[in-house]
C-alpha cells in the first residue's frame, strides 16, 4: 500500500513538474535513463531466469523419460527371452 501510494506521490509530482534550472533538467534526465537502462536490465535477467528455468525443467523431464523408456525397454526383452 505504501508503495503504491508513494508512486503516486511520484506521479503527481512528475505531472506539476516546475521550471527547474537546464543542470537539474539534465541531471534529472540522466537519472531517468539511468533508471530506464537498470529496469531493462532487470526485465532481461528475469526473462533469462525464466527460460533457462524452463529448460531445465524440460531437460529433466527428458532426462527421466529417457530412463523410463529404457527401463520399460529392459522389462520387454527380459518377457521376450523368458517365452
Amino acid at each position: 500500500m505504501a508503495m503504491v501510494e508513494k508512486d503516486i506521490e511520484n506521479k503527481r509530482l512528475m505531472d506539476n513538474q516546475i521550471p527547474l534550472p537546464q543542470d537539474q533538467q539534465d541531471t534529472l534526465s540522466n537519472i531517468r535513463q539511468s533508471t530506464m537502462e537498470v529496469r531493462n536490465e532487470v526485465g532481461f535477467l528475469h526473462s533469462e531466469i525464466y527460460e533457462r528455468l524452463a529448460r531445465l525443467e524440460a531437460q529433466t523431464e527428458q532426462k527421466k523419460l529417457e530412463k523410463m523408456l529404457k527401463e520399460i525397454e529392459a522389462k520387454e526383452a527380459k518377457l521376450k527371452d523368458s517365452k
